[in-house]
């Protein structure tokens, strides 16, 4: 099963194809940002296999947060693994 994700871009390079996301207690991981218009530091990013696939409204964003968060999705990431 896939899932995308959405997570909030904390950094970027000089180019805006290369970002740093916060996948929670201040772990970044690297995403590609190349299928994405303008992109912005703060933006929530629907991120899918390291790429960025589409900017989300921030409600709508923290609202599947909240689901995945009950679900216990967000363990595995936090800890590495």
């Amino acid at each position: 099963m896939c899932v995308a994700v959405p997570l909030r871009l904390i950094q970027m390079d000089e180019t805006r194809t290369i970002g740093k996301v916060d996948v929670g207690g201040g772990n970044l991981i690297t995403i590609n940002l190349m299928l994405l218009d303008h992109p912005k530091i703060g933006d929530y990013v629907l991120t899918h296999a390291g790429m960025a696939i589409e900017v989300m409204d921030e409600s709508a964003a923290k609202e599947t947060l909240e689901l995945f968060h009950e679900m216990g999705f967000f363990n595995p990431i936090i800890n590495g693994g």
